[in-house]
C-alpha cells in the first residue's frame, strides 16, 4: 500500500522525467521532421503533441500480475528506460541521414 510520502517522491520524480520525455521529444522532431520541410516546435507544443500521442497509445489492458516484489521493479525500470532506448537509437540512426 502506497504511503503519502511514496507519492510525494513519486510526484517529484514524475516532473522531471516529463520534461526530459519532451526535451528528447522536441529533439527527434528537429532532427527528422524540420529537415522535411514543416517548423521546429517548442517544449510546450511538443508537451501537447506528446500528450495526443499517449491519448491513442493507452492501452487499458489487463493489470499485469507480478509473481515477485523483483518483477514488478523490473518492469518499472523498464518502462522508464524505454524513452531513453529509443532516443538513442534514434540518434545513431540520424548519423545515416
Amino acid at each position: 500500500m502506497f504511503t503519502v510520502l511514496t507519492v510525494v517522491i513519486l510526484v517529484i520524480l514524475t516532473v522531471p522525467y516529463l520534461y526530459l520525455h519532451t526535451y528528447m521529444m522536441a529533439v527527434l522532431w528537429g532532427w527528422y521532421v524540420v529537415p522535411l520541410g514543416l517548423p521546429a516546435i517548442g517544449l510546450a507544443h511538443m508537451w501537447g503533441l506528446s500528450c495526443l500521442i499517449a491519448i491513442y497509445n493507452f492501452h487499458n489492458g489487463p493489470k499485469k500480475q507480478f509473481k515477485t516484489k523483483r518483477d514488478q521493479v523490473q518492469d518499472n525500470i523498464i518502462v522508464i528506460l524505454r524513452p531513453f532506448l529509443i532516443f538513442g537509437l534514434a540518434a545513431i540512426g540520424r548519423l545515416f541521414m
